[in-house]
């Protein structure tokens, strides 16, 4: 189940990635080639929504996934611009990668843009090497629910947050170890 941003990362999911992916540097000459394969395997997961593990798993390989994390973390921090190209380039070899991958990267863009906790930098670092899978549920403040009482409801406590509600949408949230959730405020 998701884990709160205030307890530390776990270990390994080895569902995310397989041990090449901190094992093997990130060749610049391997992105086409992580391309080509996810294109080959989109025939077979667009049309069901089957999970992307393999082009995950090749991804992390690739070090695609620490493009979006700062290198005091881990990651390498690519230029956004660059980035949303490499995201245009995957979506046109698969689309079910793109958006779980792009997901998973909103994410992180919200953790950064968080109050550190003292496992901020962890969870990044675990991130960017692809150990963990965090994604996004924000759906209830836009699309979802437009005009109609809140979804998800988030009440101060004395620790922090207690949010209430449902989620009607996460994107790869039965492989996430996190999600960030957007709720209003009474």
């Amino acid at each position: 189940p998701p884990r709160a941003l205030n307890s530390p990362p776990p270990a390994y999911n080895a569902a995310m990635t397989t041990s090449t992916a901190l094992s093997q540097p990130a060749s610049p000459d391997s992105w086409p080639a992580v391309l080509a394969q996810i294109a080959d395997r989109a025939a077979e997961l667009d049309p069901a929504s089957t999970w992307p593990q393999k082009n995950l798993a090749e991804l992390a390989a690739a070090g695609a996934l620490a493009w979006s994390v700062p290198a005091d973390a881990g990651g390498t921090a690519i230029d956004p611009v660059e980035l949303h190209r490499r995201y245009a380039a995957c979506a046109s070899a698969c689309l079910t990668t793109a958006l779980v991958w792009t997901q998973r990267d909103s994410a992180v863009g919200f953790l950064l843009g968080a109050d550190p906790t003292p496992f901020t930098h962890d969870l990044l670092t675990h991130l960017a090497h692809g150990h963990i899978f965090a994604t996004i549920g924000i759906a209830q403040l836009t699309t979802s629910r437009q005009h109609l009482p809140p979804q998800v409801v988030a009440r101060r406590v004395p620790h922090g947050w207690r949010i209430a509600g449902k989620i009607p949408w996460v994107t790869g949230a039965p492989h996430a170890e996190y999600i960030t959730c957007g709720a209003a405020l009474p």
